[in-house]
């Protein structure tokens, strides 16, 4: 897997610095910010190089009302300070007509600031946490659902099938973390779940027992746990080791539907019950050909990272294309009237909720069964039922 992410990543800066090299008057420049470098470069690859599929594919078919795509990549290096300022640099001195990205939220937070300053387009593709379209900024428009709806998805379909009484919370203590923690309190609390322990970890903790111990001693119906990638493999395996035995495990985060979760995990992982954006295996129209053209160009399958982006840039050219002419203004009124289906599902940005341009996407609840991730809600994409209560440790 690493060397095809290093083979992969050379393909996308030859690619990006080709293209950066190809401007012309009939061309129309729309810049993307992501990680190419620091601890979020995988994710930003896996972004990345579904910006340049989509890109590649639409040019190929003779681009834009004609005019080629000049896609303009630049490295964020997992830094929201850089994400800000090579945004106003897209802006400014590119030119770009709209920007995409970025991974994380607290970057995609800071380049929402430079395009409402700048009066330019953002397409948010990933960055999750509610303030990115909850702050009244009608330049920034979001394919991916807020942060909240981790929460209320998993809830409630736990309330229809399998009620829990208690809950714990163990949260990595970064910006999605907290926020999608907080809101998990505020829902559970309206739903009359009692939460009887809350604990905040550190990104790169190796001994969570000290942790786990105290949430053991509580005995909570539901475990829900927020964790960053490579977290949460160590985490599982030290509760088995404690014995943590909830009714039910919910994870939500990067650390639970990072593609090398299950491989890591291995044996730990089955029967935890998943929240995610996207899954291969959701029966969705395109997504099935999606993974088949990412996979034969960069030798792996993409993940819901990889999937928002394609889905981002589809809608964004669409958007080009549709607008009464080619300048921000209009693009920003041509993508306010957006209503299309895309490879994970319709889109269509709507002001609702206390959320400005927010695409009412569903998120998904899924189960690791026999190694491998099924969904099981909603209904119009399940494809198995979930194995509630999980089995006692002893009894696996």
């Amino acid at each position: 897997m690493k060397k095809i992410f290093i083979i992969s990543f050379i393909l996308l800066i030859i690619t990006s610095g080709c293209n950066q090299n190809a401007s012309t008057p009939e061309s129309i420049k729309i810049g993307a910010v992501y990680p190419q470098t620091g601890e979020d470069k995988i994710y930003g690859l896996l972004e990345g190089n579904a910006y340049i599929l989509a890109a590649e594919e639409i040019n190929k078919k003779g681009g834009i009302n004609g005019k080629q795509i000049e896609l303009i990549n630049k490295d964020d290096f997992s830094s929201p300070e850089i994400a800000g300022e090579v945004t106003k640099e897209l802006i400014e001195k590119e030119q770009v007509i709209a920007v995409v990205g970025s991974f994380a939220s607290s970057s995609t937070l800071k380049m929402a600031e430079i395009c409402k300053d700048l009066k330019t387009p953002l397409i948010c593709s990933s960055g999750a946490a509610d303030e990115i379209t909850g702050k009244g900024n009608e330049w920034v428009f979001r394919a991916c659902a807020p942060s909240r709806y981790y929460s209320i998805t998993v809830i409630d379909y736990l309330l229809k099938k399998y009620p829990p009484k208690t809950i714990a919370i163990l949260y990595e203590g970064g910006f999605f973390g907290t926020t999608a923690c907080a809101y998990l309190k505020k829902y559970s609390a309206e739903k009359k779940i009692n939460l009887i322990i809350e604990e905040k970890y550190t990104k790169g903790m190796l001994n969570f027992k000290p942790i786990l111990e105290k949430i053991k001693e509580k005995n909570p119906d539901l475990l829900y746990i927020i964790a960053y990638k490579g977290d949460s493999s160590l985490l599982m395996k030290q509760a088995r080791e404690l014995k943590v035995n909830p009714k039910i495990f919910v994870g939500a985060g990067i650390g639970f539907t990072d593609p090398e979760f299950i491989p890591s995990a291995g044996k730990d992982a089955e029967y935890i019950l998943i929240v995610n954006q996207w899954n291969k295996n959701a029966n969705l129209p395109g997504s099935e050909e999606f993974v088949s053209k990412y996979k034969e160009k960069f030798n792996y399958e993409p993940d819901y990272h990889a999937a928002f982006a394609y889905a981002a840039f589809t809608v964004l050219s669409d958007s080009i294309k549709r607008a009464a002419g080619e300048n921000r203004e209009s693009l920003k009124k041509s993508l306010k009237e957006t209503d299309m289906d895309t490879v994970i599902g319709r889109v269509r940005f709507e002001d609702y909720d206390g959320f400005t341009n927010q695409n009412k996407h569903k998120t998904i609840v899924m189960q690791i069964q026999k190694g491998e991730f099924i969904p099981v809600y909603p209904s119009e994409i399940s494809k198995g039922k979930a194995l509630l209560p999980v089995p006692l440790w002893s009894e696996r």
